[in-house]
């Protein structure tokens, strides 16, 4: 049998937060995003959990369509201060987990999961010498991470962007994980599937 979805983002539909902020949808059968979720250098958690029966789906699991953008690039989150500078703080890349405790991880070809960095300028007000100057400093902020886990299926067609901010920041991590074990179902397979072919 098909597993109904249990939560669809639609073609066209938008969830997002304010910086910082994050997102989490949690499901038993299955989760179809065709949709934007955008947590600007905040957080993106899609999972779907084991029930703890045996009972399996053939379309069970996460399904990111062509239409599905994962946004958690980082963002800059300055302001103008009482003195007319700039300051405040330009964040990091946030992070996105893709986790099948059963089921799939698909992620469609035009589909994009990005943690980038970004880029930007603040200002400080330099005392040390005759008179006061305005200094200007450009800020480069890492990427953040993509974790894919899975059970049983994990195909990552899509387009996972994890790129530095500008020089001297670091690109995005990625973690892939395929373990059958964490499924609760097949708890008694655990560290006996080897022998079995």
């Amino acid at each position: 049998a098909d597993a109904r979805p249990s939560i669809v983002i639609g073609r066209g539909a938008r969830l997002g937060t304010e910086i910082g902020g994050a997102i989490q949808l949690a499901a038993r059968d299955r989760i179809v995003v065709d949709g934007e979720l955008d947590a600007p250098a905040g957080s993106i958690k899609l999972e779907l959990r084991d029930a703890g029966d045996q009972v399996g789906f053939r379309n069970e699991g996460l399904w990111l369509l062509d239409g599905a953008a994962l946004i958690a690039r980082g963002a800059d989150r300055s302001f103008i201060d009482s003195q007319g500078l700039r300051t405040g703080e330009i964040l990091a890349g946030g992070n996105i987990t893709l986790a099948a405790t059963r089921g799939a991880v698909v992620i469609a070809p035009e589909a994009l999961l990005d943690v980038s960095g970004t880029v930007g300028t603040l200002e400080r007000l330099d005392n040390s010498g005759a008179r006061p100057e305005v200094r200007t400093e450009r800020v480069a902020t890492a990427a953040g991470s993509i974790v894919l886990r899975a059970s049983e299926t994990l195909l990552p067609y899509g387009e996972l962007r994890g790129q530095a901010g500008g020089a001297g920041a670091a690109g995005g991590t990625l973690r892939v994980t395929l373990d059958l074990s964490g499924r609760l179902g097949n708890a008694a397979f655990a560290g006996s599937l080897p022998d079995l072919f």
